[in-house]
């Protein structure tokens, strides 16, 4: 899963294919938290944050 931000715009993909396009209330913005769910069955094996392609924060 990725989320990348584009202007006005965050995308987010599972495995490179965009499944869910969504507009910003405002294009200044500072994300300052990440949560994830689930229906069924899943799980998270790692975390990486970039900004500018830059790695911020990686979990494994």
């Amino acid at each position: 899963m990725a989320c990348t931000s584009a202007g006005w715009e965050l995308h987010f993909s599972i495995n490179g294919q965009l499944v869910y396009p969504s507009l910003l209330p405002r294009q200044s913005l500072t994300i300052i938290g990440v949560a994830y769910s689930f229906q069924g069955t899943g799980t998270v094996k790692a975390t990486t944050l970039l900004t500018a392609g830059e790695v911020v924060f990686h979990y494994l």
